[in-house]
């Protein structure tokens, strides 16, 4: 599963997310989803089963605060920075 903010909208990644045992996202979409994710769905990203997310595409993981915001919003899920991950 590919999370994306902004086409299609985010939320509608959040029913077949709950399927899948890991996700991709930028970071963008990965704060975000996890910041809102409550008020999407009536759950916390933690609690959408995922278990491994895979990041990258854009700067950001490369910069502590941002992979620990992450890390908070997804709880026990393990973040693993992508190749392509720019700092």
């Amino acid at each position: 599963m590919i999370l994306s903010v902004g086409s299609p909208p985010i939320h509608a990644s959040v029913a077949p997310i709950r399927r899948m045992p890991s996700a991709y996202g930028r970071p963008p979409a990965t704060t975000y989803l996890a910041d809102c994710c409550r008020d999407l769905t009536g759950l916390d990203a933690s609690a959408l089963g995922v278990r491994t997310l895979l990041g990258g595409g854009e700067p950001g993981l490369g910069q502590p605060e941002i992979r620990d915001k992450i890390r908070r919003g997804w709880v026990s899920t393990t973040l693993v920075r992508s190749w392509a991950s720019a700092t």
